[in-house]
C-alpha cells in the first residue's frame, strides 16, 4: 500500500505541473474550501471535475493533500482503508 500512496503523490504532481484551461468558480470554490463542510465536484463524465478538483485543492493547500487515484487496477480488489489512511499518514509525515 506505501507503494501505491507513494506512486500517486507522484501522480498528484505531474497532474498539477501540467497545463490546463483555466477553470470558471475556480476562485469561488478555493474561497468556499475555508468552511467544515464536505466539498463534492459534479458534473457528466469527460468534463474536467478531477481537474477541476486538482486546481481547487492546489490553490487551496499547495501540495498538502493526499491524492488517490481509485482507478488504479491495484485498488480494484477489495482495500483495507485503514492500512491506505496509515499509509497516506505515513507518506504526509515522510514529506
Amino acid at each position: 500500500m506505501k507503494n501505491i500512496v507513494a506512486s500517486h503523490r507522484i501522480e498528484r504532481d505531474v497532474l498539477l505541473n501540467r497545463t490546463f484551461v483555466p477553470r470558471q468558480g475556480l476562485a469561488d470554490a478555493v474561497q468556499s474550501m475555508s468552511g467544515s463542510l464536505i466539498k463534492v465536484v459534479i458534473g457528466p463524465r469527460r468534463a474536467g471535475k478531477s481537474v477541476f478538483a486538482l486546481q481547487m485543492l492546489s490553490a487551496a493547500c499547495g501540495t498538502d493533500f493526499a491524492y488517490i487515484n481509485f482507478d488504479d487496477e491495484r485498488l480494484m480488489s477489495p482495500v483495507n482503508l485503514d492500512e491506505m489512511l496509515t499509509a497516506v499518514i505515513l507518506d504526509f509525515q515522510r514529506l
